[in-house]
């Protein structure tokens, strides 16, 4: 999935530099063209995310079901970004503008940000949590200078994913108060 994920980005990356590089702005329509099929492979980049860290959880979490998750958190990932890609694009209105309400663009944004952020939170929650139990477990062992290695580097991990959390959650209230309040999100996804 890994290398599925650095195509998918290289893909977007190329087709979006071509477009801002050798498209003139008089030329919209194709501009979107090379626009949505670059956020489509972003997009897919992002399910791939996804379900791997879902997946990488759901393994380290001893958890039995291994497929549900992850292909629900990826999966929703992709659709959530379509159908916003849905309402920011159209090829049958002049110079290719949505036609879509602002409201339904603002709604589906919005949950693309709450979905994202509970794919980021989640994982990071039950990881947090099997590594304070894996630190407990550890207690007992420690190197020859006293200090327990295993146990610090739980710690270290833990900060890391509490800090990635946390950080996610505030991006996610951030951009939907912009959203809530008609501030503009200049955020490409």
């Amino acid at each position: 999935m890994v290398r599925a994920m650095v195509w998918c980005d290289t893909i977007a990356f190329t087709l979006s530099y071509i477009s801002n590089t050798f498209l003139l702005p008089t030329q919209p329509c194709q501009r979107q063209i090379f626009s949505i099929v670059s956020n489509i492979f972003w997009s897919a980049k992002d399910g791939f995310k996804y379900a791997y860290l879902t997946y990488r959880c759901w393994v380290i979490c001893n958890f039995q079901d291994r497929i549900i998750g992850p292909v629900f958190f990826g999966g929703t990932a992709t659709l959530l970004s379509w159908l916003f890609f849905a309402t920011r694009y159209s090829f049958t209105t002049e110079n290719c503008t949505a036609f879509f309400p602002s409201s339904i663009y603002n709604g589906i944004n919005l949950a693309l940000y709450f979905h994202f952020a509970l794919a980021d939170i989640i994982p990071s929650a039950l990881l947090i949590r099997k590594l304070h139990f894996a630190s407990k477990q550890s207690a007992g062992l420690t190197a020859a200078g006293g200090v327990n290695k295993v146990d610090e580097v739980l710690k270290r991990e833990s900060h890391r994913l509490l800090l990635t959390a946390v950080l996610m959650g505030l991006n996610t209230v951030l951009s939907a108060g912009k959203l809530i309040t008609g501030a503009s999100v200049k955020k490409s996804i």
